[in-house]
């Protein structure tokens, strides 16, 4: 009888890694947050090794910076670095609805009702968190459609780090729940009607509001 599946042994590394990259992505590790290695091997119980490459990979992935003479750090991105990630987020998601309106199957058409159905559910619950999520599920969701895996990694980084860095330091405090949500809603409306020119408009008007944020941070 023959075996072809291959068995991938995942490194401890590579499991700490992953988890703390998800938190970073979730917001859990907030910007500025220190990453104490000595903390972070007694909470998974592994040695300092492990924890230390693991680190190291995400300073390699731009999400966490070493300060010399203090350790490692979740990002705080520069207003520079903001608007520059921005820019690129606008670019790809033009990109992307240029595609969408294409490609878009059942199965998307039916994820995209089901996101527009539970943000509209968040205004009721006043519940900024959910949004939050969705709003990322949305984006990813989004991307995705370009089948373009060097699009997907370097959008997420970029997004990952605008997010984080709006939750942590910001808490959100400049956004209108409701407005947010009627805009996105609009947008996937656009989306599933196949309404090219009106989801662009929309994207774009999305990135400028993001890029005024960005030019009131920097004044404020």
């Amino acid at each position: 009888m023959e075996h072809n599946e291959i068995i991938r042994v995942v490194s401890i590394k590579d499991q700490v890694y992953q988890i703390l990259k998800q938190e970073i992505i979730d917001c859990k590790l907030k910007s500025g947050e220190k990453l104490v290695e000595q903390s972070i091997a007694e909470r998974f119980n592994v040695s300092r090794a492990p924890v230390r490459e693991a680190i190291k990979q995400l300073i390699g992935d731009g999400l966490v910076v070493n300060i010399t003479n203090r350790g490692a750090y979740v990002k705080v991105p520069t207003a520079k670095e903001l608007e520059d990630m921005q820019e690129v987020r606008t670019l790809f998601e033009e990109h992307a609805v240029h595609h969408a309106v294409t490609v878009l199957t059942e199965e998307h058409r039916q994820a995209l009702q089901q996101i527009r159905e539970e943000m509209l559910s968040t205004i009721e619950m006043n519940d900024y968190r959910r949004y939050q999520e969705l709003e990322r599920k949305l984006s990813i969701e989004l991307i995705r459609l370009c089948e373009n895996d060097l699009i997907e990694e370097t959008y997420t980084k970029a997004y990952t780090m605008m997010n984080n860095f709006n939750d942590s330091l910001l808490k959100g405090d400049h956004i209108s729940q409701e407005g947010a949500v009627t805009d996105r809603v609009e947008f996937i409306d656009a989306l599933l009607a196949g309404d090219l020119d009106k989801a662009l408009e929309l994207v774009r008007g999305h990135s400028e509001r993001a890029m005024e944020f960005i030019r009131w941070y920097v004044i404020r």
